[in-house]
């Protein structure tokens, strides 16, 4: 246990952290944690332990079958409760687009602590076809967001925080970028709002999805809101 502790201190610390104004407070005008998300590291940067992390997640939750082709991922890492992904595929075959959600019965990170092989964790599957008009709209903003991202210059660590990771495909160019435990107030805690309603929807069993007014009004605004970030 001790050793997991001291695990905790020098190896998870300095990848969960928030970004925040030196007095600690949170002001949507100035903190650039709630206003932009932030470009993903290199693969090189990265410590052993999260690159065999990063393949299990890879191998449980964000596959993409043979017959589809990814359009966006909203993947989320808490720190102690089960991760989870969503994610927008474009079947090649029916010329349709399906929203897709998996998340393991057991956390994958805490596998390793348990003596569980996480190949056997289960996964529940549950996934609706969405319109095209609606899934262009989330691509569009998506790709807004990520394009919006800013590199940030001062960390506060935190131990607790929900790593959340966000990749759209355009042409062929896969972006990817991610937040930590935002703000609730500011484009990117709306922008996480509105990626969990999609969990919702999925959530109540509906094998169509189609947006309403109020939810396509929703992601305009924060299309527009993105826009108007400097």
């Amino acid at each position: 246990m001790n050793n997991f502790y001291l695990f905790l201190l020098f190896y998870i610390l300095p990848f969960t952290y928030l970004t925040a104004q030196d007095n600690g407070k949170w002001p949507e005008t100035q903190n650039i944690e709630g206003r932009h998300l932030e470009p993903v590291s290199s693969y090189f940067d990265l410590y052993n332990f999260e690159i065999i992390y990063y393949q299990k997640i890879r191998e449980l939750l964000t596959r993409v079958d043979s017959n589809f082709v990814l359009k966006l991922r909203f993947l989320v890492i808490p720190s102690f409760t089960p991760e989870y992904v969503i994610q927008l595929e474009y079947n090649r075959t029916t010329r349709n687009y399906r929203l897709l959600m998996r998340q393991p019965e057991k956390s994958i990170w805490y596998s390793r602590y348990d003596s569980i092989d996480y190949q056997k964790i289960n996964i529940k599957e549950q996934s609706a076809i969405i319109d095209s008009v609606s899934a262009n709209k989330l691509i569009m903003l998506y790709k807004t967001a990520i394009m919006d991202a800013r590199f940030k210059e001062k960390k506060y660590m935190i131990l607790d925080g929900t790593s959340i990771y966000f990749t759209v495909v355009s042409f062929s160019s896969t972006m990817t970028a991610k937040t930590t435990s935002p703000p609730v107030n500011t484009p990117v805690g709306e922008l996480i709002k509105l990626s969990e309603t999609l969990g919702n929807m999925l959530g109540k069993g509906k094998t169509h999805i189609h947006f309403s007014k109020d939810f396509n009004r929703r992601i305009d605004a924060l299309i527009r809101r993105f826009r108007k970030n400097d």
